[in-house]
């Protein structure tokens, strides 16, 4: 990420989004002048920056082609529509100043970022007990909602569904990286099978983040509670809450897996530490059930689901991982060897793994 500081608006934030800004009200000439404005790159599908002045905190998405804008005029159309439709969650979602389809630009309110601290230990570890919480009970009443008749949001499977069989466009953008996670993924017959059968129970019953991931999910300084902000709804569509469930899941793995060594293994250090996440794990699990008001028949099949879409979501960030890279790297093959142990057996895998036994689902 680059942090230029500067009172000039070609030497901090580019003219464009500058001049942007300035028409539409959100920024003034005198905000340019500031010597304490700053902008932050954070760029990454779109043209994001982040903008801070005297008088205004601003997330700016601009997008690089039609098909990008297309998507953040969608987010911000959806954000819209939850913020209005859904009091409880309108303090977990970003707040849009302004949307505009013509230009693919859409500007947020910024979050306020958490300390330096807490953010790092949010990458490495999760969040905290409270904030796990906080996000189970607010995940859970999105969830509980029935999807409305929304023609502009996709209705499709998401794709690492068949990232065992990608199509022929994939195959024509796909490294040299990806084809040897693909080959990997395709040698091992258990977990093709079980991708098969993950396909087969998916269930598009309610609007859902399609994304979640610790990046997406923000540590807000300076409010009591919600304390944390769910952002970035491109790949928002009305799919299987447990898609959702599982993203979580996943991240709380793929955070274990990077930080020991001996996670693939399970060797008894690493699995201790694990299981000192199972207890924001439970708080999010326990939440996420009553805001959506499962019964334990129906929470035991929603909580073993979810770790079947959590194998595929490891699967997920493995692609991520190979995506420009000339070959598998050893973390990638381990994300495929945990997620066919996870797919194999995700009723086990949801006690040993997230600390949640079925019976107490």
């Amino acid at each position: 990420m680059k942090t230029v500081e500067s009172g000039r608006a070609d030497a901090g934030l580019p003219r464009g989004p500058a001049r942007y800004l300035v028409d539409r009200g959100l920024l003034s000439a005198r905000d340019l002048l500031d010597q304490r404005l700053t902008a932050f790159d954070r760029s990454s599908r779109h043209t994001n920056w982040a903008i801070q002045s005297t008088h205004a905190s601003l997330f700016l998405k601009s997008a690089v082609d039609l098909s990008d804008a297309d998507a953040l005029g969608r987010e911000a159309h959806l954000i819209e529509w939850l913020r209005t439709h859904h009091s409880a969650l309108r303090a977990y979602l970003p707040e849009l100043r302004i949307a505009d389809g013509a230009a693919g630009i859409a500007v947020y309110e910024l979050v306020a970022p958490a300390p330096r601290a807490v953010s790092s230990r949010w990458l490495q570890r999760g969040p905290t007990r409270a904030r796990a919480a906080e996000l189970g009970g607010a995940l859970g009443t999105l969830h509980r909602e029935s999807a409305p008749e929304f023609p502009w949001l996709a209705h499709d499977q998401p794709w690492p569904l068949w990232i065992d069989a990608p199509q022929v466009d994939t195959l024509e953008t796909m490294s040299a990286g990806f084809f040897a996670l693909v080959r990997a993924i395709q040698a091992d017959a258990n977990l093709c099978g079980s991708m098969v059968s993950i396909r087969s129970g998916w269930q598009s019953s309610a609007i859902v983040h399609g994304d979640l991931k610790w990046e997406n999910l923000l540590p807000a300084r300076g409010r009591p509670q919600p304390s944390l902000v769910i952002v970035d709804w491109e790949a928002a569509h009305i799919g299987d809450p447990a898609w959702d469930v599982g993203g979580i899941f996943a991240s709380w793995l793929v955070a274990w897996l990077f930080r020991e060594p001996g996670a693939l293994q399970q060797s008894e250090s690493a699995l201790a530490a694990l299981r000192r996440a199972w207890d924001p794990l439970r708080a999010f699990w326990r939440n996420y059930r009553a805001a959506r008001e499962l019964d334990a028949d129906t929470a035991e099949v929603e909580v073993s689901r979810s770790m079947s879409f959590a194998a595929v979501r490891l699967l997920q960030f493995a692609a991520e991982q190979v995506q420009f890279s000339a070959s598998l790297t050893p973390h990638s093959g381990a994300l495929v060897k945990l997620a066919s142990n996870i797919a194999a057996r995700p009723r086990e895998a949801a006690a040993h793994l997230a600390g949640i036994a079925l019976q107490q689902a």
